[in-house]
């Protein structure tokens, strides 16, 4: 059977061309190098940038100060570079790097009580990187190992001292960071505030808010070789909010000798997403003391917890929340790897002492993260009441638990842990069993449907009188887990814990506690499978599987129904195309193919850009171009084949060259 064929035609011509640019009102220029005597107006042009105080006295709204390259203020002494002025909603002040050029900034941008401000580009090192002699992790610089293991419960009165034989390196870094603070981007009382695309270390903070600082994105920032990198601090006594309506979102955090990102202190309405952090000292993301409405979702935290003997008061997760937080949601994280050589935490994700400042209005919930090879529980909820741990995916935590009541998928510890809704979540292959319950079963609201992976007469679950071995055991002795499940999970790979297609999770979870959507956003059907992720059937890879994916009966037979060059809904879209467009088989849909220009070397290009199926065999997208809508060509280089994204092909002849040009796309299968 030759190839199906089918075209998509969409027309453009060079009427549409017309455009012009203008200078950018408002735009100044700033250098290391400057001379004092350069004037603010003459500042306009970049051959004659003015000094960085002189930016940041007279930069008002509206106006764009690019930094040129070079060093900036000192190594040695302190400088601020602190702007004199507000920008507005419609007009922000925005300090940048000249493009193409890297401004290095040994000093603090500290701003009190401005808005609508924004910062980019800058690469800010400040004077307290490691000392000699300093590692990255994952290495340990124990300075004196006669010290031996620290017992993490004695008093730091009297530990102190063995703390700063065991680790005189790493101390000193301690002291001269934290005792001497330094730092990178400060903002005090500040709202309206974007910082973006920065380089920082060697700061005590690299990114701070205080004093009530709102309406914040901090935003595909690098920050590393800080005491903690993104940070949010207020004084107890003060009663007041560290930062409020903030996103700090895609920064990348390592090597910081504390948190990545800590936003505690009354810090309330905070979205934390999509960050990746990794190889920091004692924790990766935090929220703590009386914060409220923090939603830490979609980060990728690895390698944590190398220093934790050195904590006052030791005991590290790679994301900590605790001390009275009202309206936390963790979800769709994946935490691995997180160490504790005091063997307290080291726990994938800790919910602590929540209850302990007064009673919370919303409890935490607990959903949808993968929590992989941690060396405590996967997740741990101390002394906190009313918690929802749902559809989380633990596997093989406590590799190198310590202490006997770590190492299993979730703990629910100690007496204060109360009516907990523990459901759908899957438990595979951690070292001492599924779940611990520190009290009774009988405290806890709801323990069902989740899937139990052990090994030969492994544990399944345990509390504070016996454990249990099997499912049935634990439901005669205990009511719970009636719909539970012990099996192995069935996961496509070692490490990918999408669930394979003979999974027993499939299915096997309640819809009664369900998130609407698994860990990469597929939605959960009226039976949600347990564990992160929801089964995706994998996609057909040729047309004729599509076809039978989609279509049933008679019309699956029929090719005036479900052929390649059928329309059945009347759409303007054939079979063929909704499966070459990854489109859905039946119902209204829009032309998922647009055009636009492209400009290169001074001259302006016709483009199409349209989706493409991520996976199949023998299918083809192959740009043509034509004059007269008669003859057709293959425009060289832009014939495509099935893949992750879209793609935008550019037409070969540039428009104004020829009375008319004309795009389409054509599409090819095999059977």
């Amino acid at each position: 059977m030759p190839p199906v064929r089918t075209t998509t035609l969409l027309i453009y011509t060079s009427a549409f061309l017309g455009m012009t640019s203008t200078a950018v009102a408002g735009t100044y220029y700033a250098s290391a190098t400057a001379p004092s005597s350069v004037t603010w107006a003459q500042a306009q042009n970049s051959a004659t940038p003015c000094t960085v105080d002189r930016a940041m006295a007279n930069a008002a709204a509206g106006d764009t100060v690019y930094f040129r390259g070079g060093t900036y203020g000192s190594a040695t002494t302190t400088v601020y570079y602190s702007p004199a002025q507000s920008g507005t909603a419609t007009a922000e002040i925005h300090f940048t790097a000249y493009p193409g050029e890297t401004p290095l900034v040994q000093a603090e941008f500290s701003v009190r009580d401005k808005q609508w401000l924004r910062f980019s580009g800058f690469t800010v090192r400040r004077n307290r990187m490691p000392p000699v002699g300093g590692q990255d992790m994952p290495a340990i610089i124990v300075d004196d190992p006669t010290v031996g293991p620290i017992n993490p419960y004695e008093s730091w009165t009297t530990r102190e001292a063995k703390v700063r034989r065991k680790y005189a390196t790493y101390m000193a870094w301690y002291d001269s960071i934290f005792n001497q603070w330094a730092g990178g981007f400060s903002f005090s009382g500040c709202a309206h505030i974007v910082v973006e695309r920065n380089n920082i270390s060697g700061c005590s903070a690299g990114i701070q808010f205080t004093n009530a600082s709102s309406f914040v994105t901090v935003a595909d920032n690098d920050v590393h070789h800080c005491f903690v990198g993104i940070f949010s601090y207020e004084p107890e006594s003060t009663n007041r909010a560290s930062v409020t309506d903030a996103v700090v979102r895609g920064n990348y955090c390592t090597q910081n000798m504390d948190a990545g990102i800590s936003l505690s202190y009354r810090a309330s309405r905070i979205l934390v997403e999509g960050n990746r952090c990794e190889f920091n000292a004692i924790s990766h993301i935090s929220t703590h003391h009386r914060a409220s409405d923090v939603v830490i979702r979609g980060n990728t935290v690895a390698h944590a917890g190398y220093y934790t003997e050195t904590m006052e008061w030791p005991g590290s997760s790679a994301l900590n929340a605790g001390f009275g937080i009202d309206g936390l949601v963790i979800e769709n994280n994946r935490a691995s790897f997180q160490l504790d050589p005091t063997g307290v935490d080291g726990n994938g994700i800790i919910v602590d002492t929540n209850d302990e400042l007064g009673a919370i209005a919303l409890p935490p919930i607990v959903r949808n993260n993968v929590l992989y090879r941690n060396q405590g529980s996967g997740i741990t909820v101390t002394r906190s009441a009313r918690c929802t741990i749902v559809n989380n995916t633990c596997v093989e935590n406590g590799y190198a638990a310590v202490d006997d009541f770590n190492g299993t998928g979730l703990r629910l510890s100690q007496s204060g842990t109360t009516a907990t809704i523990a459901a759908n979540n899957l438990f595979a292959g951690n070292s001492r069993g599924g779940l611990v319950v520190d009290g009774a079963f009988a405290a806890q609201w709801l323990i069902d449907h989740n899937l139990y992976e052990t090994t030969g007469a492994g544990i399944v679950a345990r509390d504070s009188v016996r454990s249990y071995t099997s499912l049935g055991a634990l439901y005669q002795a205990t009511g719970r887990e009636q719909h539970g499940v012990r099996a192995a999970a069935a996961f496509v790979g070692p490490t990918d814990f999408h669930l394979a297609a003979t999974s027993p999770a499939i299915g096997a979870g309640s819809a009664a506690y369900a998130p609407p959507s698994g860990f990469d956003g597929t939605p959960r059907d009226a039976a949600p499978d347990i564990g992160a992720f929801e089964y995706v059937a994998p996609a057909p890879r040729t047309y004729a599987a599509w076809r039978s994916a989609n279509f049933t009966g008679t019309d699956l037979t029929s090719d005036a129904i479900s052929g390649p060059l059928a329309d059945p809904d009347a759409a303007g879209v054939t079979n063929l195309q909704r499966y070459a467009f990854a489109l859905p088989a039946r119902g209204p849909v829009a032309n998922p193919i647009t055009v636009g220009t492209a400009a290169s070397a001074g001259a302006s290009y016709l483009t199409l850009t349209f989706p493409r199926r991520a996976t199949a065999d023998g299918l083809t997208y192959t740009l043509e171009s034509s004059t007269d809508l008669v003859t057709w060509t293959t425009v060289e280089g832009h014939t495509s084949t099935a893949g992750t994204g879209p793609i935008t092909a550019q037409d070969a002849v540039a428009l104004g060259t020829t009375p008319r040009r004309f795009l389409r796309l054509r599409v090819t299968t095999s059977p």
